[in-house]
């Protein structure tokens, strides 16, 4: 007995060492790639900045760790040295490490093989909190008899198309209306012939946007169907020297401004407080208590969980 107790001791304090390597190795990328500092928030400072004890400590009271993946985990398509480590180091002390995005254009199953090829982790698809998993879990426990219907009109790619489909739902749009014209649209859109069986409009990152996507979501959305959007992020991260793009907010955006709605019913992903719910249900915790912290380039966040605390550093 005492020997095991020396073992989950040691490997505790090598969790904490490398969570405390790899969060000063974060700031330190961070500050080169967007020309700002990393600061921590105060329930996060005893593994950023704070001791050995300390943050042997902070990792011995929590139970699981959840974190972001880009900005967090890698820059680009380039892995930020020592979250591997950390990662490792985590799981041998026995706590849970899952892995949260925005990103909707990926299925979780994708992000297997985007693990295996940035920090040479092996992962678990289930592990994997993407923005496209968040809408299909959220709308599979949803109260709402809109989301019990069978078909979603979409606009976003193929990770949404294809953890909507998982879930269960027949997809219209996504991909499949990526050639489609103002010609078409004419022809096609009838509002008094909608499809009867679309209950929820849902909408992503789209590269392929067009006016066709557009006015279709916005007539259902207009018919009465929830409205779901993974995530409302403005803008997008092109490069680290701090290029952007649109992001999936304007997906959003367009079919509120043209469906005449001032918000849409639900956002799955980050930072909507429903993802921490979804989150919970899914995997068995308590949201009992919620406290986030936010610093520049990084947000701490906790959950009560039946057994201890979830910390979230994304």
């Amino acid at each position: 007995m005492r020997r095991s107790l020396g073992r989950g001791v040691a490997a505790l304090d090598r969790a904490a060492l490398s969570l405390r390597r790899w969060s000063w190795l974060i700031r330190s990328s961070t500050k080169a790639a967007m020309g700002t500092s990393f600061s921590s928030a105060a329930e996060g400072a005893s593994v950023l900045s704070g001791g050995e004890e300390a943050s042997a400590e902070f990792v011995k009271r929590h139970d699981a760790f959840i974190f972001d993946c880009d900005g967090v985990l890698w820059h680009g398509a380039r892995g930020i040295e020592g979250a591997r480590e950390a990662i490792l180091s985590l799981r041998a002390s026995g706590r849970k490490v899952l892995f949260v995005t925005n990103n909707s254009t990926k299925a979780r199953e994708d992000y297997v093989q985007t693990f295996r090829e940035r920090l040479d982790l092996e992962v678990r698809q289930e592990d994997v909190i993407a923005a496209s998993w968040a809408a299909a879990a959220y709308l599979k426990q949803c109260s709402d008899p809109r989301a019990s219907k069978p078909k979603i009109m979409l606009i976003g790619m193929s990770g949404l198309t294809k953890e909507l489909s998982f879930a269960g739902y027949e997809v219209l749009g996504g991909p499949a209306f990526n050639g489609k014209t103002v010609e078409d649209l004419e022809r096609e859109l009838d509002f008094e012939h909608l499809d009867e069986d679309v209950g929820t409009v849902v909408t992503g990152l789209d590269k392929d946007l067009n006016y066709y996507k557009v006015a279709m979501a916005a007539a259902y959305v207009q018919k009465g169907c929830l409205f779901v959007a993974s995530n409302t992020d403005a803008t997008l991260p092109m490069k680290p020297n701090g290029t952007f793009g649109p992001g999936a907010g304007l997906s959003s955006a367009a079919v509120l401004n043209t469906a005449g709605r001032d918000a849409v019913d639900a956002v799955a992903g980050k930072p909507s407080a429903l993802l921490g719910a979804t989150v919970c249900e899914t995997f068995g915790l308590d949201p009992s208590r919620y406290v986030a912290r936010r610093g520049h380039g990084a947000s701490w966040s906790m959950f009560r969980c039946r057994a201890g605390v979830l910390a979230t550093m994304c």
